[in-house]
C-alpha cells in the first residue's frame, strides 16, 4: 500500500523510458536472429525479464550489461529448441502470444508448454491466435480448454499458408504470426477479418523486423504478407522513448497546471500512443514538439473531449480518464472492447476506481464515459491496482491532485517501469507548497482565528492581508472603500499578495481576493490554498454588526450575504486546494484538522 503525497505543480525536464513494446521486440526478434544483438537503452522490467527467460530456455544467449545499460543477444539463427520444462511468462501477455507461434518453430521434442498467472489462465484468452494457427500448420491447444494459458504447442509444425485471423481482440495475435512467419517453410498470408485494433502496435512489430531485415507487407491492414526464406540478422539496436508510459508525466502536468518537457521521444515515431499528447491539447494544454523532445503545459480549465474512438490507442486510455476528471465536461472514450482482457478488465476497473474516489463515470461492453466537473468534490480512497501497471499509475497520477489516495499493490508498476514513483518525484514541485497558507472565503468563516492557531500549531509567523492594506494605503479598510472606492481597495489587495514574501506563512484574505483572475493565479503560484465556508445564517450571526467592512451591496444582510456568496462561489472553487466548513468544529478543532491535512503535503 503505497499513500501518494499530493504536489502543488509539476515543473521540470525528464527523460522518457525506453519503449516497452521495442524492447520487447528487439528481445524476442535478437533471440531468433543469425548472429549478436548489442540492445542499447533497452527497458528492463518484468515484461522483458519473462521474455528473455523464455529465449533462454529456447536457445539464445543473453547477458546483461548494466554498467553499460545494454543487453547483448547471441541468437538461434531461426532455430529455437524446445526444453522439455514448462516456459513461464507471469503475466506478460505479449511474451505468451509471441512464443505461441515460435514454439511451433522449435525442434528438439514433441510440445512446449507455456503457461502463466492465475490471471493469464482465466481472463487473458488467445483461443483466436491458437485458431489462427491451425491453417498455417500449428497444432496449439488450451490445456483447460477456455482458451487461456497454459497452452501446448507441437513443435516443429509451422509450415505456412494463409490464415484468417478476427481483429478485434488483439494486435499481437498478428505480430504474433509475422515475428515467426519468415521462418516457416512457405509464405504466410494472415487475412484480417472485421475491424482491426490498435494497428500502430503492428506498425512498431513491422518496424522492428525491418530493422532486423525481414520485410513484412500489408495491404491497407486488410491482409499481411512475410515471404518465406527472409532471416533476421544481429545487429547493434537503440531503443527509443515510450510515449505509452511519458503519458504520465504529461497528465501529471495537465492536472496540476504544471510544464514539462520530456526527452527521448521521436517525433516520427510508429508508437500510436502519441495521440495522447494530441487529446491534451485538445483538452487546453500548450504543447511543443521538437525533433527528440515533447514540452507540455498545463492549464486550470481543461475541456472534456466528448466522444473520442480510443481502438488504436488501448493503453492510454486509463490516464486520459484520470484527466478527464479534471476537466469540465464529458469525455467518452469508445471502440475499446480489448480493454478487458488485458492485465485487468481496465474498463471496470477504471470505472470502480473513478467512483471511489467520488467522479461520475460509467461504462459499458466497449465504452468509457466521464463527466467532469473540473476536480470539484472529489476526495481520497483506496484504489486497488488489480496488480495492472497501468492502473497503479494511472490513478498515482490522480492522487497529485487529490488528498488521501492510497495505491494498493502499488509496484505492480514493475511490470513496465519499475522506477515509475521514484521518476515521477523527480518533477514534481513540493518546495512551493512549503512557503505560504493562505485562507480564503467569506468574511466570518473564521479565517483570521483559524489563522492566527494553524500558525502557532506549525510554528510559523501569521499575516492578515487586510492588516497589510491598511499599512499600504495609510487609512482604514473603510476609509478606503468611502474615499477610494472598491476598485482602489482590489489594486491594493493585489498588491498586498504580490509583496508577500516565500517565507513560510499563514496568511489570511479577504473575502473578495478571488474576484480578480490574477489574484487566483498568484494564490496557486505562491502557495497552498484552504477554502473555509460556513453556511449564510452562521456568517450573519458571527459579523452582524460589525462595522469594518462596509456593505458590497443594498440588499437586507443576510441576503446580501447569500447574494455574495453564490456569486463568489465559482472562483472559490477554483482557487481552493482544500475545503473545510467551521460551521460546528471549534477554532481549536478546526485548525487541528487542518495541520493534520497538511502534513500530506509535508509542510
Amino acid at each position: 500500500m503505497k499513500e501518494i503525497v499530493p504536489a502543488k505543480t509539476i515543473f521540470g525536464t525528464i527523460n522518457a523510458p525506453p519503449s516497452k513494446a521495442h524492447t520487447l521486440r528487439a528481445i524476442i526478434i535478437a533471440s531468433l536472429a543469425k548472429g549478436e544483438t548489442i540492445i542499447k537503452r533497452g527497458l528492463i522490467a518484468e515484461d522483458q525479464e519473462y521474455a528473455m527467460k523464455a529465449m533462454e530456455q529456447l536457445g539464445a544467449k543473453i547477458k546483461i550489461l548494466k554498467e553499460k545499460n545494454e543487453i547483448k543477444i547471441m541468437g538461434v539463427n531461426g532455430k529455437p529448441i524446445a526444453p522439455k520444462e514448462t516456459i513461464f511468462v507471469g503475466n506478460s501477455g505479449l511474451t505468451i502470444r509471441f512464443l505461441v507461434s515460435i514454439a511451433g518453430l522449435a525442434q528438439g521434442n514433441e510440445f512446449v508448454t507455456l503457461d502463466g498467472i492465475e490471471r493469464m489462465r482465466t481472463g487473458r484468452p488467445i483461443q483466436d491466435l491458437l485458431d489462427a494457427l491451425k491453417p498455417l500448420g500449428v497444432e496449439a491447444i488450451s490445456i483447460n480448454q477456455n482458451g487461456c494459458p497454459p497452452i501446448k504447442v507441437k513443435c516443429n509444425s509451422f509450415i505456412g499458408g494463409i490464415a484468417p485471423l478476427a481483429g478485434d481482440k488483439s494486435s499481437q495475435y498478428f505480430s504474433s504470426i509475422l515475428v515467426a512467419a519468415p521462418y516457416a517453410k512457405k509464405d504466410v498470408k494472415i487475412e484480417t477479418i472485421g475491424q482491426l485494433s490498435s494497428k500502430p502496435y503492428i506498425d512498431v512489430t513491422i518496424q522492428s523486423m525491418k530493422e532486423f531485415g525481414v520485410n513484412a507487407t500489408h495491404n491497407n491492414y486488410e491482409s499481411f504478407e512475410v515471404k518465406s526464406g527472409q532471416e533476421y540478422i544481429g545487429k547493434e539496436i537503440l531503443i527509443e522513448g515510450d510515449y505509452s508510459n511519458a503519458a504520465y508525466f504529461f497528465a501529471s502536468a495537465a492536472i496540476l497546471n504544471g510544464k514539462v518537457k520530456v526527452n527521448n521521444l521521436n517525433k516520427d515515431s510508429k508508437q500510436g500512443d502519441k495521440f495522447f499528447i494530441n487529446a491534451l491539447e485538445k483538452m487546453g494544454c500548450k504543447v511543443i514538439w521538437e525533433k527528440d523532445s515533447v514540452s507540455l503545459e498545463g492549464t486550470n480549465s481543461l475541456k472534456g473531449l466528448g466522444e473520442i474512438d480510443m481502438n488504436d490507442y488501448p493503453d492510454i486510455v486509463m490516464p486520459l480518464a484520470v484527466v478527464s476528471t479534471f476537466a469540465q465536461g464529458e469525455t467518452k472514450i469508445t471502440n475499446v472492447e480489448h480493454l478487458r482482457i488485458k492485465e485487468s478488465d481496465r474498463l471496470s476497473v477504471t470505472v470502480n476506481a473513478l467512483k471511489q474516489l467520488g467522479v461520475d463515470a460509467t461504462c459499458g461492453k466497449d465504452y468509457l464515459s466521464v463527466i467532469g466537473n473540473s476536480g470539484k468534490d472529489l476526495h481520497g480512497a483506496i484504489i486497488d491496482s488489480n496488480n495492472d501497471h497501468r492502473i497503479a499509475m494511472s490513478f498515482t497520477i490522480a492522487g497529485l491532485k487529490i488528498p488521501g489516495v492510497k495505491i494498493e499493490n502499488e509496484r505492480a508498476v514493475d511490470k513496465s517501469f519499475p522506477n515509475f514513483y521514484e521518476e515521477i518525484e523527480k518533477i514534481i514541485d513540493r518546495e512551493q507548497s512549503k512557503k505560504i497558507i493562505f485562507l480564503i472565503g467569506y468574511r466570518g468563516t473564521g479565517k483570521t482565528t483559524i489563522g492566527k492557531n494553524v500558525a502557532k500549531k506549525l510554528g510559523i509567523n501569521f499575516i492578515d492581508l487586510d492588516e497589510e492594506i491598511v499599512k499600504q494605503a495609510g487609512k482604514t479598510i473603510p476609509q478606503i472603500f468611502q474615499n477610494e472606492g472598491e476598485t482602489k481597495f482590489r489594486e491594493y489587495e493585489s498588491n498586498a499578495l504580490k509583496n508577500l514574501n516565500k517565507d513560510p506563512l499563514v496568511v489570511s484574505c479577504g473575502g473578495g481576493i478571488t474576484n480578480k483572475e490574477e489574484n487566483i493565479e498568484l494564490l496557486k503560484e505562491k502557495g497552498f490554498v484552504i477554502l473555509l465556508t460556513a453556511s449564510p445564517e452562521v456568517i450573519y450571526s458571527r459579523i452582524n454588526g460589525d462595522k469594518n467592512r462596509p456593505a458590497l451591496t443594498d440588499k437586507d444582510p443576510l441576503e446580501e450575504i447569500k447574494h455574495m456568496l453564490a456569486k463568489r462561489k465559482e472562483a472559490y472553487q477554483k482557487a481552493k486546494d482544500i475545503e473545510y466548513s467551521t460551521n460546528i468544529l471549534s477554532v481549536n478543532a478546526c485548525a487541528l484538522k487542518i495541520v493534520e491535512e497538511l502534513k500530506k503535503y509535508q509542510f
